[in-house]
């Protein structure tokens, strides 16, 4: 079974579950950003961990079951300032870790699948991540994309709950890469001096 054949299996049974445990109805799905093939080939198999997708208000309709990363990597949609700079940042990332920038070539995934609004909301996220069956579903999620690097843009603790201290893929521990947060010259040099910390893990 291919790695989109398990994902999408997974996801309706995360929808259902998430509409049972929380009563949402938007759920956005992710993985894979271009074909399992490229990911396959990419000198690392990149995946980049952040919160939730962030919905704006009149908008939940029309970006409701997509994979919005996807659209913009793939099908080249227009996108917004945010986006932009999300999509910059992850970019800046991937060619540091690959020797490529095309993340085409990476893996994506929201922790809380239930999207959130422009701000994002600790207390939902939390609680979301604490419960047993989401917490499930995010770690099987990880097992499935299997990746050779884990970039986790969200709350670090998080990442110790659902996959405990001893797990053997390397995490990389990394700002959000909103352009709320700083300007693209401190982001980098950030990544780029946890990388320089790693050694030569990372060459």
């Amino acid at each position: 079974m291919s790695i989109q054949q398990q994902l999408d299996g997974l996801f309706l049974e995360w929808k259902q579950a998430q509409q049972d445990e929380f009563g949402l109805d938007l759920f956005f799905p992710d993985g894979l950003m271009g074909s399992e093939g490229k990911y396959a080939q990419a000198k690392r198999k990149v995946l980049y961990v952040l919160s939730e997708c962030h919905v704006l208000e009149g908008t939940a309709e029309n970006v409701k079951d997509k994979f919005w990363l996807k659209e913009i990597v793939v099908d080249k949609r227009a996108t917004t300032k945010h986006e932009n700079a999300i999509v910059s940042r992850l970019a800046f990332m991937q060619g540091t870790l690959t020797g490529n920038k095309d993340l085409s070539a990476a893996a994506f995934m929201n922790l809380n699948k239930g999207g959130g609004t422009d701000k994002a909301d600790w207390k939902k996220i939390l609680e979301y991540v604490r419960n047993k069956q989401m917490a499930q579903f995010i770690w099987k999620e990880i097992d499935i994309l299997d990746p050779a690097v884990i970039v986790w843009c969200s709350d670090f603790r998080i990442a110790t709950r659902i996959l405990g201290t001893g797990y053997p893929t390397p995490l990389i521990n990394m700002w959000h890469p909103s352009y709320y947060y700083t300007n693209n010259e401190k982001y980098q040099a950030h990544f780029l001096e946890i990388i320089k910390s790693q050694g030569d893990m990372f060459i």
